[in-house]
């Protein structure tokens, strides 16, 4: 089993009518527990309405308001109207804290 393999979990279907989308995202710290059996920073697939944009895909995910602090696709920062396409590889990170 390569990596990707590995790190591919379970998919989160959800047809829309018509036209949909395959993203690749992953979870890390405590935004991993909105994808149960997956561990941070695993990989799920998720089905999304052609022409969906981040916004969108934290809303499928069910991700709480102000849990979100970066999101990148195909490595770089986006902001929350960035259009995705199909085979994008999203990150989505929650504020941190430290001191």
């Amino acid at each position: 089993m390569n990596d990707s393999e590995a790190g591919r979990g379970r998919a989160l279907s959800g047809f829309f009518y018509g036209i949909h989308m395959l993203i690749h995202v992953r979870l890390y710290a405590t935004l991993s527990r909105y994808l149960p059996g997956l561990s941070s920073g695993m990989t799920a697939e998720i089905d999304l309405a052609d022409n969906a944009t981040i916004s969108d895909l934290v809303g499928r995910l069910e991700l709480p308001a102000g849990g979100v602090k970066v999101v990148f696709v195909n490595g770089l920062t986006r902001p929350p109207e960035w259009v995705l396409n199909s085979g994008d590889e999203v990150g989505i990170f929650p504020p941190v804290g430290g001191g």
